[in-house]
Protein backbone atom coordinates (compact mmCIF):
# COMPACT_ATOMS: atom_id res chain seq x y z
CA UNK A 1 0.00 0.00 0.00
CA UNK A 2 1.36 3.61 -1.16
CA UNK A 3 -0.40 6.75 -0.49
CA UNK A 4 1.11 8.94 -3.34
CA UNK A 5 0.04 12.66 -3.06
CA UNK A 6 -2.42 14.14 -5.56
CA UNK A 7 -0.08 15.78 -7.53
CA UNK A 8 1.53 12.09 -8.79
CA UNK A 9 -0.88 11.29 -10.75
CA UNK A 10 -0.99 14.24 -13.18
CA UNK A 11 2.22 12.76 -15.08
CA UNK A 12 1.23 9.86 -17.62
CA UNK A 13 4.72 8.46 -16.72
CA UNK A 14 4.20 8.11 -12.99
CA UNK A 15 1.14 6.47 -14.34
CA UNK A 16 2.82 4.17 -16.47
CA UNK A 17 5.59 3.34 -13.76
CA UNK A 18 2.92 2.52 -11.01
CA UNK A 19 1.02 0.36 -13.84
CA UNK A 20 3.94 -1.16 -14.96
CA UNK A 21 4.96 -2.37 -11.50
CA UNK A 22 1.70 -3.93 -10.60
CA UNK A 23 0.19 -1.30 -8.74
CA UNK A 24 -3.19 -1.08 -8.70
CA UNK A 25 -4.26 2.99 -8.26
CA UNK A 26 -7.78 3.63 -5.65
CA UNK A 27 -8.50 7.29 -5.74
CA UNK A 28 -10.45 8.04 -2.82
CA UNK A 29 -13.18 10.86 -3.89
CA UNK A 30 -13.61 13.36 -1.56
CA UNK A 31 -15.91 15.93 -0.81
CA UNK A 32 -14.23 19.68 -0.63
CA UNK A 33 -15.58 20.14 2.64
CA UNK A 34 -13.20 17.17 3.96
CA UNK A 35 -10.78 18.70 1.81
CA UNK A 36 -10.66 21.83 3.48
CA UNK A 37 -11.40 20.48 6.89
CA UNK A 38 -8.12 18.52 6.31
CA UNK A 39 -5.54 20.88 4.94
CA UNK A 40 -6.81 24.17 5.12
CA UNK A 41 -4.36 26.53 5.73
CA UNK A 42 -1.66 23.86 5.23
CA UNK A 43 1.75 24.26 4.87
CA UNK A 44 2.11 21.78 2.59
CA UNK A 45 2.14 22.40 -1.54
CA UNK A 46 -0.58 22.66 -2.88
CA UNK A 47 -2.51 24.11 -0.46
CA UNK A 48 -0.17 26.54 0.94
CA UNK A 49 -1.43 30.06 0.94
CA UNK A 50 -4.34 28.90 -1.11
CA UNK A 51 -7.88 30.14 -0.94
CA UNK A 52 -10.70 27.64 -0.42
CA UNK A 53 -11.99 28.60 -4.20
CA UNK A 54 -8.50 28.13 -5.74
CA UNK A 55 -8.72 24.80 -3.96
CA UNK A 56 -11.72 23.69 -5.59
CA UNK A 57 -10.46 25.05 -8.84
CA UNK A 58 -7.48 23.16 -8.15
CA UNK A 59 -9.82 19.81 -7.41
CA UNK A 60 -11.55 20.48 -11.15
CA UNK A 61 -8.37 20.70 -12.76
CA UNK A 62 -7.20 17.59 -11.57
CA UNK A 63 -10.14 15.61 -11.72
CA UNK A 64 -10.25 13.91 -14.99
CA UNK A 65 -6.34 13.00 -14.02
CA UNK A 66 -7.46 11.32 -11.00
CA UNK A 67 -10.32 9.74 -12.86
CA UNK A 68 -8.45 8.36 -15.80
CA UNK A 69 -5.80 6.96 -13.94
CA UNK A 70 -7.59 5.47 -11.20
CA UNK A 71 -8.65 2.02 -11.41
CA UNK A 72 -11.14 2.01 -8.75
CA UNK A 73 -12.48 5.01 -6.64
CA UNK A 74 -13.43 5.19 -3.03
CA UNK A 75 -15.66 7.76 -2.43
CA UNK A 76 -15.40 9.11 0.93
CA UNK A 77 -18.29 11.13 2.13
CA UNK A 78 -17.62 11.06 6.27
CA UNK A 79 -14.37 12.73 7.60
CA UNK A 80 -15.23 9.91 10.52
CA UNK A 81 -12.00 8.09 10.24
CA UNK A 82 -12.86 5.04 11.77
CA UNK A 83 -15.59 4.37 8.80
CA UNK A 84 -13.32 5.39 6.09
CA UNK A 85 -10.65 2.86 7.49
CA UNK A 86 -13.30 -0.16 7.67
CA UNK A 87 -14.88 1.25 3.66
CA UNK A 88 -10.56 1.70 2.30
CA UNK A 89 -10.06 -1.76 4.21
CA UNK A 90 -13.25 -3.30 2.30
CA UNK A 91 -12.24 -1.69 -0.77
CA UNK A 92 -8.77 -2.98 -0.56
CA UNK A 93 -9.93 -6.43 0.09
CA UNK A 94 -11.88 -6.49 -3.38
CA UNK A 95 -8.99 -5.44 -5.26
CA UNK A 96 -6.39 -7.86 -4.49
Amino acid sequence: LLSLGGGTVLSAANVDILHRHGVRILWLDTSMDIIWREIGNSVRPPAKGKSRREMEALLEERRPSYEASADSVLKVDTDDYDEVIEKLAHKIEDMV
